[in-house]
């Protein structure tokens, strides 16, 4: 009867048989080869290791998503943080004009608006089209006519538009009648309430214009009719109050 030591033995070399068998079988291709141990996957079994694990997959993933998060954010509360705007009014000029006394045009024009918008507050906002005529750099002038002709096509709530002399001529070159007929000098009251001290003052030779809206790229815009509508009573409240 075999000893102990004989059954170890035994059990061994049919242990190794049966290896070298699957060994032939896998190099034959009869059986598919069993993973290597360092293409085993380790699955995350605590809460710590899956944390760990989907850092180490995901991670760019998560840090793209937060970033677009963020962005999107600071959009939406810079919108909020914007002023809604009554009306608009362009300052088209070929003096510059500081955007300190556009701002300050903004709050002079306030006292004669009224709340179109409803949220309790008169807010209007002077788009400076401003530059000097006599500067030759293109891509300066290019900038202020480009803002204009946005401001033209597609902002129906600027209907009102501050001209001198020389830059109405602009609107010669349109062919239909670019202004309704309705303007007004701007008073000395204007230049008085605008007037900024250690800063360069413009000419006293502006006049505010109200723009046709009638067969325009505005005209089925929301609420068109209604700055429109403002805009004309802009004019008779400053021409009466010339008078």
């Amino acid at each position: 009867m075999p000893n102990n030591h004989e059954i170890e033995t035994i059990k061994e070399q049919k242990k190794a048989r049966r290896s070298y068998l699957e060994l032939k079988k896998m190099q034959k291709g009869q059986i598919p080869p069993e993973p290597k141990p360092s293409e085993i996957a380790l699955v995350p079994k605590t809460f710590s290791q899956k944390l760990k694990n989907f850092w180490y997959h995901d991670k760019k993933v998560v840090l793209v998503s937060l970033f677009f998060v963020i962005v999107m954010t600071l959009m939406t509360v810079q919108c909020a943080r914007q002023p809604k705007y009554d009306l608009q009014v362009v300052l088209f000029t070929y003096n510059p004009v500081l955007n300190n006394y556009s701002d300050n045009m903004a709050e002079y024009f306030e006292k004669y608006c009224e709340d179109i918008n409803g949220d309790g507050e008169v807010n209007v906002k002077v788009i400076n089209c401003s530059f000097d005529a006599k500067d030759d750099t293109r891509s300066y002038r290019k900038s202020k006519i480009t803002r204009l002709e946005q401001a033209i096509a597609s902002e129906a709530s600027a209907v009102l538009y501050i001209t001198d002399p020389e830059s109405l001529k602009h609107f010669d070159t349109f062919e239909k009648d670019f202004f309704n007929g309705k303007s007004v000098k701007l008073s000395e009251d204007f230049y008085k309430d605008t007037k900024m001290t250690d800063f360069p003052y413009f000419e006293h030779n502006l006049t505010i214009y109200c723009r046709e809206i009638d067969g325009t790229m505005i005209e089925s815009s929301k609420n068109s009719k209604l700055y429109y509508k403002q805009a004309n009573k802009i004019i008779t409240k400053l021409t009466e109050s010339n008078n």
